[in-house]
């Protein structure tokens, strides 16, 4: 049996992002999920590709930071907020959601 140890938010900070850099330098954390649209994002790539064995997928994120798209439906103030903050989820363009996260993912 392997164990997987995964450590969300890579980009989210700096801070986030050397900690879990750091982590998985160690060998305590195995795999990490970038998010592409936050503060540390360009030191998350830099990161990633200094060390090109670490496992980095990636993290859709509709609930912090600022788009990369034009999606007024999920944003409060122009950038993201928690679906509790906008209400029903169901004021969603589901065209926006699909062009955002198209956006992170590519």
């Amino acid at each position: 049996m392997k164990l997987i140890v995964n450590a969300d938010d890579f980009g989210l900070t700096s801070g986030v992002t050397y900690g879990i850099y750091d982590a998985m330098c160690r060998g305590v954390v195995t795999s990490t999920t970038m998010m592409v649209n936050t503060s540390a994002t360009l030191l998350a790539a830099q990161l990633a590709k200094r060390e090109p064995a670490l496992a980095v997928g990636l993290h859709v994120n509709i609930s912090w930071g600022g788009p990369l798209t034009s999606c007024p439906s999920l944003l409060k103030n122009g950038m993201f907020q928690k679906p509790a903050v906008l209400g029903s989820d169901e004021g969603y363009d589901v065209g926006e959601l699909d062009e955002e996260l198209e956006a992170q993912y590519q």
